[in-house]
């Protein structure tokens, strides 16, 4: 599969447009009242930035998996939140100006924070008698070229083609959700006997792995006094990751067939939880006034 022409270019093709889609969502006045509520967004890009991944990798030092699931667990928990969880925010009442801020910088924060991590990551994870080369030169330039520069410049049409973009969200957002289809379809087919041998011991592993990062948001959101619909928004954005860009990752810059599987699983893991919080924000929203 990783030498497929078709996957390598609509892989990265489907990311581009993907993160355009993100970036043209998010208005200036929405990025100006994200900076300026500081509590919420620092604790949800900590919760994005830091609490996942810590996660991710306790919960992939001690899983009895493979080497090669272990990264693809590291790489899923390294990635940025997903646009899927602006979709759970707004079902489960939560801040979706927040949602949409959050998934947007934590973006583009990615570049910095996410080589940095997985280099500390591998270096736990890896066996002396199995060495393992993390190429953090191609993940940063992977991730310059499929979030930084589409968000960026899908912020820039929003600013100028405020109109035209609005009109184009609803398309971008069913391309989002085909595209991941779509590419878990193929990784289904192709790695159908590694799932089947292995997805009784990922799915608990995965399904705890979004239910705890959701709930370490939540939690850690509530104890600094944010509000309820901040709260379960960033326990969504902590909880909903990019599946896609780290099937990329492990596809084209790993080149290892086997990392995608964790993040395959996890895309359809993540909507357990990821309904549970919706039934959380929904239960526990303060009724509106008047």
């Amino acid at each position: 599969m990783s030498d497929s022409l078709l996957l390598k270019v609509f892989v990265p093709l489907g990311l581009f447009i993907i993160m355009f889609g993100l970036g043209s969502t998010l208005t200036r006045a929405e990025l100006r009242a994200a900076l300026s509520h500081r509590v919420g967004l620092s604790t949800g890009l900590f919760a994005q930035l830091v609490l996942l991944p810590a996660i991710g990798l306790l919960l992939a030092w001690l899983a009895p998996v493979s080497f090669e699931f272990k990264i693809g667990i590291l790489v899923l928990a390294c990635c940025p939140g997903g646009t899927t969880s602006n979709v759970f925010a707004h079902l489960a009442k939560g801040n979706l100006a927040l949602s949409v801020s959050l998934t947007t910088i934590s973006s583009l924060v990615s570049l910095i924070t996410m080589p940095v991590t997985l280099a500390l990551g591998v270096g736990l994870l890896s066996d002396e008698a199995v060495p393992f080369d993390m190429p953090q030169g191609q993940i940063i330039k992977s991730l310059l070229a499929l979030t930084v520069v589409p968000v960026c410049l899908g912020m820039l049409f929003r600013h100028y083609r405020s109109a035209l973009a609005v009109r184009l969200e609803h398309r971008i957002s069913l391309f989002s959700s085909g595209f991941l289809a779509v590419l878990i379809a193929v990784i289904i087919v192709q790695e159908w006997s590694v799932l089947t041998a292995n997805i009784p011991t990922l799915a608990p592993l995965l399904i705890l792995m979004s239910a705890a990062s959701m709930l370490a948001g939540f939690g850690l959101a509530r104890a600094f006094r944010t509000d309820h619909a901040d709260a379960v928004t960033i326990g969504l954005e902590a909880g909903i990751q990019n599946s896609g860009l780290a099937i990329f990752i492990a596809l084209v810059v790993l080149a290892n067939e086997a990392m995608t599987v964790p993040a395959a699983v996890y895309t359809l893991c993540m909507y357990f939880s990821g309904a549970f919080m919706i039934w959380l924000g929904r239960k526990s929203a303060p009724p509106k006034s008047g």
